[in-house]
C-alpha cells in the first residue's frame, strides 16, 4: 500500500470513529431505557413545567402531579396556578377548568400530556414512535433527539434527558413547528405505584357545564 493510500485509510477511519462511538452509546441508553422502563405499568411523579413562546418572547410556569397507567390512562392535575385536571382513559380526554366550572369532552390523541404519556409508554421500544440520535451529555443526564415516524400534533421534535446512571427520564423537552418549546422536569417518581382505573374517569359535578368542541 502506497504512503497515499495508508492515508485516505486512516483519514476514514478517524472520521468514522466519532459516528461509531456515538452510536454504541445510542444502543446503551436505549438498551438501559428499555430494561428500566419494560416493566412499567403505572407511575407517579410531581412536574415543573416551563413553556416557551418564541413570536411573543413569552414564557408561562406550572407544577402539579402526573399519574400514568399503561398504555394510555392518565390524570394530570396542574397544582400551580390553575387547578386544572386533564384526565383520559384511554378514549376520552376531559379538560377540567374548575374556576370557568367547565369541563372539555375530546378525544384522548390530542395535547401535550397525552402526548407525553405517549412517549413514556413506550419508552421501552421508543424506536418504534420515533427516529432516536444522541447529541451527547447535558449537565450530568445523556440528550438524546426523537422525531415522530408519524405527524404528532404539530410537533417538530423532542429532547429526551436521561439519568446517566438510573436511565431513568428527568426531563423532555418538546419543540412545536410554530416556535413553542415545552419542557417538563420530573421529580419524585414513584414506578408502580398501585392506581385503580377509577383514577383515570370523570364524572362531572352539579353545575360544571360539558363542552365538547
Amino acid at each position: 500500500m502506497n504512503r497515499k493510500a495508508a492515508g485516505l485509510y486512516i483519514l476514514l477511519f478517524l472520521l468514522l470513529l466519532p459516528a461509531t462511538g456515538r452510536a454504541d452509546e445510542l444502543k446503551t441508553i436505549l438498551q438501559g431505557l428499555s430494561l428500566k422502563y419494560s416493566r412499567v405499568k403505572t407511575l407517579s411523579a410531581e412536574f415543573f413545567q416551563e413553556t416557551e413562546h418564541r413570536a411573543i418572547k413569552k414564557k408561562t410556569l406550572a407544577s402539579g402531579k402526573v399519574l400514568f397507567k399503561r398504555p394510555d390512562m392518565f390524570r394530570w392535575l396542574i397544582l400551580n396556578p390553575t387547578g386544572e385536571e386533564i384526565i383520559s382513559d384511554g378514549k376520552t380526554l376531559w379538560i377540567y377548568q374548575p374556576d370557568l366550572a367547565q369541563v372539555v369532552k375530546t378525544s384522548a390523541r390530542g395535547g401535550i400530556p397525552a402526548l407525553v404519556v405517549r412517549l413514556m409508554g413506550s419508552l421501552h421500544d421508543v424506536e418504534r414512535l420515533f427516529t432516536v440520535r444522541y447529541i451527547g451529555k447535558v449537565d450530568n443526564t445523556l440528550a438524546l433527539e426523537l422525531r415522530p415516524r408519524e405527524e404528532m400534533d404539530a410537533v417538530d421534535r423532542l429532547v429526551l434527558f436521561v439519568d446517566s446512571k438510573e436511565f431513568s427520564v428527568v426531563k423532555i423537552e418538546i419543540h412545536e413547528g410554530f416556535g413553542r418549546t415545552v419542557s417538563i422536569r420530573f421529580h419524585n417518581v414513584v414506578l408502580n405505584p398501585v392506581l385503580d382505573e377509577s383514577i383515570f374517569k370523570f364524572r362531572p359535578r352539579p353545575g360544571v357545564t360539558v363542552v365538547e368542541p
